[in-house]
């Protein structure tokens, strides 16, 4: 596994681009709030590929004393049955998209909107408000008390989230390696 840290980027252009409009609202509400977190806090965006061994070197790290913010599973619990943002999927895409345990079906919501960019825009215009709030949140709590934190992010830079951070990390593998992975915790074939 190879892992790169690339110097933070802010690219300007992206400030104005309304698809990352979540995060910049996130990042003036951070620096309203006026609570410095601590100077020597190191922030670090982490991003890369599925099956890329995000979570094994995030793993590893948190052992090491870094402070996880993980993007997957704040989407995660904001999803949950009764949640705001739960609703809002329901009632935006319909009741067909809570499977019969409950929750919410993940791969029919996402046969929904990969692919439909209309969709999509309205899936992340729901959910993403909710998920930089809730890691913004988390980030400067955990700033608060510990010399690293670790955002892990798969969509990091597509989404803008290196405005948080003081240094990107990124993984990365062969494909072949990637799609053995994917195979084998999908129990899945290469089709």
């Amino acid at each position: 596994m190879c892992l790169t840290s690339v110097s933070r980027m802010i690219v300007s252009s992206r400030h104005n681009n309304p698809r990352y409009a979540a995060g910049q609202k996130a990042v003036e509400k951070l620096a309203e709030t006026g609570t410095p977190w601590k100077e020597e806090a190191l922030i670090i965006g982490f991003t890369g590929a599925i099956a890329s061994g995000k979570s094994t070197v995030a793993d590893y790290l948190e052992t090491k004393g870094a402070a996880l913010v993980d993007g997957d599973v704040i989407s995660r619990e904001l999803v949950q049955p009764g949640k705001p943002v739960f609703n809002e999927i329901v009632k935006q895409f319909g009741p067909q998209m809570v499977g019969l345990d409950g929750q919410l079906d993940r791969k029919k919501l996402g046969q929904e909107v990969f692919g439909n960019e209309e969709s999509l825009l309205k899936l992340n215009e729901i959910t993403h408000p909710h998920i930089w709030e809730e890691m913004t949140r988390q980030t400067l709590a955990a700033a608060l008390n510990t010399d690293v934190v670790l955002i892990v992010m798969p969509l990091l830079l597509e989404h803008g989230a290196e405005q948080l951070v003081d240094q990107v990390w990124v993984t990365d593998v062969s494909e072949e390696t990637q799609l053995k992975r994917l195979m084998t915790r999908d129990k899945s074939s290469r089709e």
